[in-house]
């Protein structure tokens, strides 16, 4: 119902009552909407409340009542089609609350907790329950100083309460999933700032400044913006506005907000993963039609064709790929070299329109993740396999300007200790793809399992891929008494797979473990050991003794022809030579290795695997390639053009760095995809560790004690799939997703924008992406209460 009711500075709006803010000297946090009056009015207002408002006080008892109740900011219900925003604050920010709202009509949701917020203790303790249990995509606080209630002209809040206050605020707006605004009403510390009777405002205001600045929320300078157009009262701790300064307030808060909401990486339901590095959203929608083709300008044939087929597949259009230029109904694929400058070969320019799509890119990388990112903006059935029935193709319109943090985004899948096949293999690089990773590396030979065909070593084949049987699951140390195998993969299929992916810009990155893990080669040639054997391909899930013999020059020969095989299947930049967890008791005891460390003067074991790693260094550079090794190739000292993969920690790719040498950062937590993701009952076993998609998703590739001089040594990072208890496509799918997609992120997106609540939102959307492929994962768990802080 409504009134027809007047109040000297006050609105009306349906039934709601609205009075502008006045000067007053303390919050009656205890009242309700009598918090924003004079004390003055407080008797007449408690008057005009109690007819308003009795009915429905005395409709409930008091327990059913909910605490600071403010029927003027009652909560509203969401327009589930746009984004939510919310405005927290002291008493300024209530005056302009419902302005915003009016201007932000059709536009977002938005919402205002029933009781003021500051940086107080009490402030932190309500801040849970006002953020509720769904993500924002903005919000705009105001924390001015009088929230701290005046005692004679002192803060009531030390400093260093205020400081610790505050940071527990952020910490926890943070994990709200919003693009954050900092509101000031009271003066930042800056130049020709008017004093103040009170010192330490600035203080305060300093310290807010200063944290703000620390965690990247930019500040909406309120008091700024306010000062030279409109009337005002100023006090010694803050300025309160009249009537029609809160509306000027309200015009500047909705625009800061729309700005936020325009750069917001899942605003208006879109959930674009990863995130893009800045997305605006337009008026209107572009949709595809039987009329709609691709238009390919010299140079995008190739990727016109890719997205032509793969969006024919699933929608059922013809979308013919022509070479004109651009037109009404038309995606247009545009080579613009001279983007390579600001995006490099991998960014891209999206621009969707009502009238048409335009992709731009300096390569044809680019052009094929801007193509990416468009699918994305259409319903999940874009990813499908067959033509879906009764979806309306339409995307947003945007402009995305995008280009990935690393150039190196992998994943790893072990498929010697567990043969995968090759069409699942296939489908996890349409998954990569779809996420903008862009290397899988494929562990092929290990003590349990060689996996690739070698033809001058047949028996590399017929012999190592076999094994006895496997350990049980529920116990490694018992086995199955199952044969495993004859499981590989020829090189036919090898380059079929290759094909594959280079189609869809992945690159297969081969992985020939040497000096150890070689247990399934010695079985099948154990002339290349130290000891002659014989051995049998190893039936558990440990660290074997035997290992290649570098004394022997047949066996660097050995070593030198099956790379070169791999090398001709293979067109990687990098070959991944393992060099992990290799024991050198064997190498101790064996009198060609010690004679070789005498003659090549070398110090130590270490020392010979480095001689070792050398050599083939050498030989791959002869073939255009580049070795790559597990950080346990540093333990001698690394050859000169080695680059280190980081598995134990970090340490290991911060003195590879140091001196001068690539890294890809793939420390055993978070990236270690083979861990457990839950303690919940009923999680399948694992190798161990405990990785939850939360610190995954808090990874953070360049650690902070590396100099900036070195962290463009830091080529990316990379999650891994052990196979130890990855037997079937379903283990690896489910340990793997949606983990690969919060490392993706990691990967491409800016890490200032990092939200994990955000991300978590767009998840549900991705993960119906995923459903079309279709590719398995864990569902994901409710999101956290209160900050969505990483799990430790």
């Amino acid at each position: 119902m409504s009134f027809p009711l007047r109040i000297t500075k006050g609105v009306m709006l349906k039934h709601y009552l609205l009075v502008e803010p006045f000067p007053i000297t303390e919050l009656q946090e205890s009242s309700r909407i009598m918090t924003i009056f004079r004390t003055t009015f407080f008797a007449a207002f408690a008057t005009l409340s109690a007819i308003l408002f009795a009915g429905h006080a005395a409709a409930q008892t008091p327990a059913q009542q909910p605490p600071k109740e403010n029927p003027i900011f009652a909560p509203i219900a969401d327009d589930p089609r746009l984004p939510r925003v919310l405005l927290i604050g002291d008493s300024i920010s209530m005056g302009y609350t419902l302005p915003v709202r009016e201007l932000l009509k059709g536009k977002a949701n938005v919402h205002r907790p029933a009781e003021n917020c500051g940086p107080t203790s009490r402030g932190v303790q309500n801040l849970d329950a006002w953020l509720g249990d769904k993500p924002w995509n903005a919000i705009h606080f105001n924390f001015g100083l009088h929230d701290l209630k005046l005692i004679d002209g002192k803060h009531q809040v030390p400093l260093a309460d205020y400081e610790k206050n505050l940071r527990e605020i952020v910490k926890r707006l943070k994990g709200a999933g919003a693009k954050l605004i900092w509101c000031a009403t009271t003066p930042v510390p800056k130049k020709n700032s008017p004093p103040r009777r009170n010192e330490d405002v600035p203080a305060y205001n300093a310290a807010a400044k200063k944290i703000m600045e620390e965690n990247g929320i930019p500040l909406d300078d309120l008091y700024a913006f306010a000062l030279p157009r409109i009337e005002k009262i100023q006090r010694p701790d803050n300025v309160h506005f009249t009537a029609s300064g809160s509306k000027v307030l309200a015009k500047q808060v909705a625009k800061t907000i729309i700005e936020a909401l325009e750069t917001s990486a899942d605003a208006n339901g879109v959930s674009l993963v990863p995130a893009p590095a800045a997305l605006k959203f337009r008026e209107g929608s572009f949709e595809l039609n039987a009329k709609t083709f691709i238009a390919a300008s010299p140079g995008t044939e190739a990727e016109a064709e890719r997205l032509a087929a793969a969006l024919r597949v699933s929608t059922g259009l013809p979308l013919p790929v022509k070479q004109e230029k651009a037109a009404a109904d038309c995606i247009a694929l545009e080579l613009d070299k001279p983007l390579e400058a600001t995006l490099g070969l991998e960014g891209y320019r999206l621009s969707v329109a009502p009238s048409g799509v335009a992709i731009q890119a300096a390569g044809e990388a680019g052009l094929f993740y801007g193509g990416i990112t468009f699918r994305q903006l259409l319903p999940p059935e874009a990813f499908g396999k067959s033509a879906a029935k009764d979806v309306a193709w339409k995307a947003p319109c945007v402009e995305i300007a995008d280009a990935p943090r690393f150039v190196w985004r992998g994943l790893l899948i072990d498929m010697a200790r567990h043969y995968q096949p090759l069409e699942f293999i296939k489908k996890l690089v349409d998954a990569m793809a779809m996420q903008k990773m862009n290397v899988l590396q494929i562990h092929l030979t290990d003590d349990q399992g060689w996996r690739i065909e070698i033809k001058k070593y047949p028996r590399l084949t017929e012999v190592g891929s076999i094994r006895k049987e496997s350990p049980l699951r529920e116990d490694r140390n018992r086995g199955d008494g199952k044969q495993y195998g004859p499981f590989f993969y020829t090189q036919e299929q090898l380059r079929d797979l290759v094909a594959y992916a280079q189609a869809r810009h992945v690159t297969i990155l081969p992985e020939i473990e040497m000096p150890g893990h070689a247990v399934g080669a010695l079985a099948s040639y154990p002339e290349y050991s130290c000891t002659g054997g014989p051995f049998e391909t190893k039936t558990r899930w440990a660290i074997h003794e035997d290992i290649f013999c570098v004394g022997n020059e047949k066996t660097v020969e050995f070593l030198k022809d099956v790379l070169s095989e791999a090398i001709e299947i293979f067109p990687s930049e990098f070959i991944h030579i393992g060099g992990d967890e290799a024991p050198r008791v064997r190498w101790r005891n064996c009198p060609k290795c010690q004679a070789l460390i005498k003659e090549k003067g070398l110090k130590n074991e270490a020392q010979l695997q480095t001689y070792l790693n050398r050599r083939i260094e050498e030989f791959l550079i002869s073939k255009g390639r580049r070795l790559l090794g597990w950080d346990e190739i540093l333990e001698g000292g690394l050859t000169p053009g080695a680059t280190v993969m980081s598995w134990r920690g970090m340490n290991g790719g911060i003195a590879a760095a140091n001196a001068g040498h690539d890294v890809v950062m793939s420390p055993t937590k978070p990236c270690y995809l083979d861990f457990s993701q839950s303690r919940a009952p009923g999680e399948p076993h694992a190798i161990g560790g405990y990785n939850p998609l939360d610190s995954v998703y808090a990874f953070e590739p360049v650690p902070p004690n590396l100099p900036e001089a070195k962290r463009k040594h830091i080529l990316g990072t990379q999650g891994n799939l052990w196979g130890e208890f990855l037997v079937t496509p379903g283990d690896v799918e489910y340990f793997g997703f949606p983990r690969a997609a919060a490392l993706a992120e990691v990967a491409w997106s800016p890490a200032k924008d990092r939200n994990f609540a955000n991300f978590h939102g767009r998840l549900e959307r991705h993960l119906k992406r995923l459903d079309q492929i279709p590719i398995g994962y864990r569902k994901l768990d409710p999101l956290p209460q209160g900050n969505g802080e990483p799990k430790k």
